[in-house]
């Protein structure tokens, strides 16, 4: 006569795809991002960019406001920018 093996055998398949499943959604859960950045040219009227300028950037969702530089092509990249609504 043959025994049956044990239940947490019988299991054992679908515990493993349990728990894989459970690790793959964990990873997916920490891409999640809550900050973006702005990039952008300053110009004058003619269209020659303006080197040097600051840039302020604020919203209600953030704690103060952001202060960014162009560069010498007039552009500038301001990062950790809080999810929401902001203004330049």
């Amino acid at each position: 006569m043959r025994r049956n093996a044990p239940v947490v055998l019988n299991e054992l398949p679908r515990l493993l795809c349990i728990s894989i499943l459970i690790t793959m959604l964990g990873f997916c859960a920490f891409a999640q991002e809550t900050t973006g950045s702005i990039t952008g040219t300053v110009i004058d009227p003619s269209g020659a960019a303006i080197p040097d300028a600051k840039i302020e950037i604020s919203g209600p969702s953030m704690v103060r406001a952001i202060t960014a530089s162009t560069d010498g092509t007039g552009t500038y990249n301001a990062g950790s920018i809080p999810a929401g609504t902001s203004t330049r």
